[in-house]
Formats: C-alpha cells, structure tokens, sequence
C-alpha cells in the first residue's frame, strides 16, 4: 500500500481523495481548512504550518 499526501482543502482536491479513497492506498491531507468531505475520507487531516513542517511529516509518514 502506497502513503499519499494531498495538500490543499477545496472541492478539487475533495475529487481526487475521494477517488484515491477507493484505491488500494492510504490518504492523508494538508490543508488551510477542515472540510468535511476530506476529513471523512483521510486517515488523517493537519492544518498547514510551513514548508518544513510539510517535508518533516512526509518523512515521518514515509508519503511516496
């Protein structure tokens, strides 16, 4: 299984979580908001703080 991170919040990327939820992977979101859609459908949902805290977390997470 394959770890995703979508970063953004809005109704594009609410599209492609939904279609990466029927997938054989397993989905996290960075995002400015919480939208409902998204935090329904991620393992987990971070509010965005700054680009080293986007790469630390990818690294944490093993994000391919």
């Amino acid at each position: 299984m394959k770890n995703i991170l979508v970063i953004g919040s809005g109704g594009r990327e609410a599209a492609i979580i939904k279609k990466l939820h029927h997938s054989l992977c397993y989905v996290f979101c960075m995002g400015n908001n919480k939208n409902p859609l998204i935090i329904e459908k991620c393992l987990e949902f971070i509010i965005i703080k700054d680009n080293n805290f986007i790469l630390d977390y990818c690294k944490k997470k093993k994000i391919d």
